[in-house]
């Protein structure tokens, strides 16, 4: 049983690492929406879009993308 306790151990880590993964690409897919969503109405009410929106949009797209990947390929290895 003592040799299983460092599994164990690796186990909840890797839960609780996939847990706050999780958490982190919901909130980078709220915060693509609203950067969106704000660009718009700065663009067609203001007559004016945020500088910048448009390349943070692509990087969260990217790093979305690729944690969804990782996070993929980890949960259909369990």
């Amino acid at each position: 049983m003592t040799k299983l306790m460092p599994l164990l151990k690796l186990r909840k880590l890797s839960g609780l690492v996939m847990r706050v993964l999780e958490r982190l690409l919901g909130c980078m897919v709220i915060a693509a929406v609203i950067l969106n969503l704000a660009n718009i109405v700065g663009r067609y009410v203001f007559g004016s879009a945020i500088i910048g929106a448009e390349e943070v949009l692509i990087y969260l797209m990217i790093g979305i993308v690729f944690w969804e990947l990782f996070w993929s390929l980890s949960v259909i290895s369990t």
